[in-house]
C-alpha cells in the first residue's frame, strides 16, 4: 500500500494548493493569509521532493 501512497500524495497536495488558491481568490482571508505565509510554496516543494525521490521512497515502503 505504501507505494501507492507515494504516487497519490503529489496529486493530493496539488488539489490542496488549487483549493487554497480558489478559496483565496473568492476572498477567503484565512486562505489568503496561508498563501501569503508561504504554505503553498512549501506544498509545491514537497511535491518536487516526492517526485524527485520517488524510487527511494517506494523502496523504503517495500522494505516493511
Amino acid at each position: 500500500m505504501g507505494v501507492e501512497v507515494v504516487d497519490v500524495v503529489p496529486d493530493r497536495l496539488q488539489a490542496l494548493i488549487d483549493f487554497m488558491r480558489d478559496q483565496a481568490g473568492q476572498g477567503n482571508e484565512a486562505f489568503q493569509q496561508h498563501i501569503a505565509e508561504g504554505h503553498t510554496d512549501l506544498y509545491e516543494a514537497d511535491i518536487r521532493y516526492i517526485r524527485a525521490h520517488r524510487d527511494t521512497l517506494c523502496a523504503a515502503f517495500k522494505e516493511d
